[in-house]
Order: C-alpha cells, then structure tokens, then sequence
C-alpha cells in the first residue's frame, strides 16, 4: 500500500510574520511587486537570485531590481543595480 505525502501549507495559509518576501524593486526603496516569498533566508534570496537572472533573459532591463526582505520588513539582499 503507498502512502501519501503529506501536503506543504500554501503560504497564505502561513503565519505572514514568519516569511521572507522577494520584491521587484525600482531602487534600494522603492518595492513594486511581491514576487514570490520563502520560510527562510536562503531560499528567499536564491528565489530572488534566480528570479533576477530568468527575467533579464527574457527581457533585459537593468531598471527593475530584486530585493528581499526579512520579517521585521529590513531589506536583506539587493539585487541589480544600486541607485
């Protein structure tokens, strides 16, 4: 008889104090869009690594950046160009 694995909670399900949040970012303070969030540090910013180089494949553009921030809301990594 298999047994089935249990399921991960969706992330909205999750305490929201808990998470790390990637971020398009115009600049180091200016957020644009919650692109994707994770339960730790690492994983936040390799998503956030990862999410950088996808897009400038697609379609370069050196004026949308990454950053992830931590759950008391302090940007953690930057990713792109400063300024």
């Amino acid at each position: 008889m298999s047994e089935q694995l249990p399921a991960n909670p969706p992330l909205e399900s999750s305490n929201p104090n808990l998470l790390y949040t990637v971020w398009t970012m115009q600049d180091q303070n200016t957020r644009i869009t919650q692109v994707a969030a994770a339960y730790d540090a690492d994983r936040a910013v390799l998503i956030g690594s990862n999410w950088f180089v996808a897009r400038e494949i697609i379609k370069p553009d050196t004026s949308v950046n990454v950053g992830v921030f931590d759950n008391t809301d302090s940007l953690i990594a930057y990713i792109g160009t400063a300024g």
